[in-house]
């Protein structure tokens, strides 16, 4: 898929394959239900910018267009009143919905091909669209991000007072949106109408929702939540989210709200808040799927799905021995791949890495990336499994305003 990031300060290459300039917007007709590609406004070398029609250009490929022409003197084509540019009136601006209140922002523009004409299909309210413009598209954990996309048949342009982007059908919208794109909503609102927009999810989509919210944000919600419903809507978090959200109220707030949670669960989130927030052990997470290396694969399928509910994700299937010790690791591939009688022993992976619980957030990153990771187990000093960071909670870190 061709985004307009990838288009964006292209070199532009003439006829005689001499560099003329760079690509700095795409006109369009705005209002068109697939806009097709007229023209593209290009900075030259001295500095001067030409309009040239898309007749003009023979391809267009990820950070080169090239001509079919040798370089203009001039400009070839003339703007037409209902056309606009995509950077300008498109990219980075707010999309409302009916009632015109702010949900997202247009953080990329897709393209594609209809009847062989390059035309504007979405618009990429993701973080990816993001990561994409800041050129960190190919690292390998961020470039695992899917894009989140509005049709451009689902927006239309409003062009009073000044020219915004309006989301046709609001409920449709909601129900589709990632929890992430639903948190930078409620980010947007009013504190009580956060709490009220909120209340209408149920506790385990309210849950997801929380988790990609700042702790301030939160913080401030569960004043207008009630403690009853904060309750349901943590028990469904992991422990160590619950533990960054409670380590910024007040300790009869705490007091109430651990009230409403089962006591292991109280247990597990009270260890948690001991460590720093920026730290492996304040990071990690205690939800994770553990075997012996004398289970079977069919038993440790078994146990995977009895335990489904409480464990969100599952990346790797972690070994210890009698003692809570780390001595193996075991891919969800690998454990599908292998016969039901087989024991863990003999297809785990002995040679493991972890991390310390004081672990830095640029250790942790390194080793994600280094090691291609989706998460790293925490251990202590005696090898003792504690908990395990996942990818997620260090782009949260990272990208916090993503």
């Amino acid at each position: 898929m061709l985004f307009f990031s990838m288009l964006i300060n292209a070199k532009v290459i003439d006829s005689t394959n001499h560099k003329i300039g760079i690509l700095t917007d795409v006109i369009v007709p705005l209002n068109n239900l697939y806009p097709k590609l007229s023209a593209f406004k290009v900075k030259l070398k001295n500095k001067e910018n030409l309009i040239l029609a898309i007749s003009s250009v023979e391809s267009i490929g990820q950070g080169v267009i090239t001509l079919n022409v040798r370089l203009p003197k001039e400009s070839n084509y003339k703007i037409k009143s209902q056309e606009g540019f995509l950077k300008e009136h498109v990219l980075d601006r707010q999309l409302i919905d009916t009632e015109g209140i702010k949900i997202v922002r247009a953080n990329d523009i897709a393209f594609g091909k209809i009847h062989n004409q390059m035309v504007v299909t979405s618009i990429d309210i993701s973080a990816s669209g993001i990561f994409r413009r800041l050129g960190l598209g190919n690292i390998p954990f961020i470039n695992r991000q899917q894009p989140l996309l509005i049709p451009w048949t689902e927006v239309t342009l409003i062009d009073s007072p000044s020219l915004q982007l309006q989301i046709k059908n609001n409920d449709m919208f909601i129900k589709n949106l990632h929890p992430a794109d639903i948190a930078n909503l409620i980010e947007d609102l009013n504190i009580k109408r956060g709490a009220d927009f909120i209340s209408q999810f149920d506790p385990d989509i309210a849950a997801y929702i929380f988790e990609e919210m700042s702790d301030e944000r939160i913080e401030a919600l569960i004043k207008h939540l009630g403690v009853k419903k904060t309750g349901d809507i943590l028990e469904k978090m992991s422990p160590d989210q619950v533990a960054d959200i409670l380590e910024n109220l007040s300790k009869d707030k705490v007091k109430e709200i651990m009230a409403e949670l089962k006591p292991e669960e109280s247990q597990e989130i009270m260890h948690l808040i001991k460590y720093g927030e920026r730290e492996a052990g304040g990071l990690m997470t205690t939800d994770f799927f553990i075997a012996r290396p004398d289970w079977t694969v069919k038993k440790v399928k078994k146990e995977l799905l009895k335990g489904k509910e409480e464990i969100k994700s599952v990346s790797y299937v972690y070994i210890t021995d009698e003692r809570g010790c780390y001595v193996g690791v075991l891919s969800l591939r690998e454990l599908l791949l292998s016969k039901d009688d087989t024991k863990i022993r003999s297809i785990m992976v002995t040679n493991v890495f972890s991390i310390p619980p004081k672990a830095s957030i640029k250790e942790i990153a390194h080793n994600l990336t280094k090691y291609n990771l989706f998460s790293i187990a925490v251990t202590n000093k005696n090898d003792k499994l504690l908990g395990v960071v996942m990818i997620d909670d260090i782009m949260r870190e990272l990208f916090p305003e993503a």
